[in-house]
């Protein structure tokens, strides 16, 4: 006999089924943080896509004020 369970009395086919029983396990273990990792991805993803409408808007809101005419001081704008 040359495999430990046919040496403890079990049917040749034992350890195989047990094998499948562990590979589904690791297979459904992998699959939920195949799922975890695709929902971290989504969120990352929507949280780029909102930054960058942010930085957008705030690049216009710069350039109006860079490019405003107004005097830029408290005292030109009080005393003109």
């Amino acid at each position: 006999m040359r495999d430990g369970a046919q040496q403890a009395g079990l049917p040749p086919d034992f350890n195989a089924l047990q094998r499948i029983a562990d590979l589904e396990k690791e297979l459904a273990v992998m699959e939920e943080r195949k799922n975890g990792l695709e929902e971290q991805k989504r969120h990352l993803t929507d949280t780029v896509e909102d930054l960058r409408k942010r930085l957008d808007s705030s690049e216009g809101r710069v350039l109006t004020l860079l490019n405003d005419p107004r005097p830029k001081g408290f005292w030109k704008r009080l005393f003109g």
